[in-house]
């Protein structure tokens, strides 16, 4: 019972941190607010999490597969470099969209650089960049693991670039820089990372977004789940 407990804490301060970072970002957000919104003392607070950067990355982790889980969905016929390559370009279309959602990714990627904490979700990192499988061997992984680094760093510096300058970057232009970064990890180069980049682009024609807080979804409007 009091394992089931703790867990049902972390959920609520989860869930009422989504909301206080995406009002109030990140730095803003002090652990007053958090203590005094979620209804807990603040020794329970720093049990369940020691750095609000923890709490974002856990909010980070869950809305990224949640948003992977569509694109994968939307797009089964779809490649999985495919596929996370508009999983980038929905998510920066949210971030032209939604000031608020923009400043928690920025925050966040800082945080997570700052603090190392991209260390202990490298597994989660790679299945967010890997189109590979089979790559079981040391030097795979080393490999791997070595991309899965260094597109972190690049995210937090890409993000943070782009969002100072979205009002002068159009964001099919943004989105050809980060995809081109984003598909060189990958091993995809020269004309058939173009050809990719602009499929996306006429994939996603007629993609409605809605942003829930700090949560994408994605449909085609009458088309329900299935893409015609």
């Amino acid at each position: 019972m009091k394992y089931a407990n703790g867990l049902a804490t972390q959920k609520q301060i989860i869930e009422v941190c989504k909301r206080l970072f995406y009002e109030k970002g990140i730095e803003g957000t002090t652990y007053t607010d958090i203590c005094a919104a979620a209804d807990v003392h603040p020794g329970t607070l720093t049990h369940h999490f020691s750095e609000k950067a923890n709490i974002a990355s856990e909010i980070y982790l869950k809305a990224s597969l949640a948003l992977d889980m569509e694109i994968t969905e939307l797009f089964a016929e779809e490649d999985r470099a495919q596929q996370l390559l508009i999983a980038v370009y929905v998510h920066l279309l949210a971030m032209y969209q939604d000031a608020a959602y923009a400043r928690f990714y920025i925050e966040y990627m800082a945080l997570d650089i700052h603090y190392g904490i991209y260390m202990k979700h490298l597994p989660d990192i790679m299945r967010d960049i890997s189109c590979k499988e089979g790559e079981e061997d040391s030097a795979s992984q080393e490999r791997m693991t070595f991309r899965a680094v260094a597109y972190r760093g690049m995210q937090a510096a890409l993000i943070y670039y782009i969002n100072a300058r979205h009002d002068t970057i159009p964001v099919e232009l943004a989105f050809g820089y980060w995809g081109k970064f984003f598909l060189l990890i990958q091993e995809i180069q020269g004309d058939a990372a173009q050809e990719r980049i602009d499929r996306v682009l006429k994939q996603s024609r007629g993609l409605e977004i809605k942003i829930d807080g700090l949560n994408v979804h994605i449909r085609f409007p009458n088309k329900g789940k299935k893409k015609s």
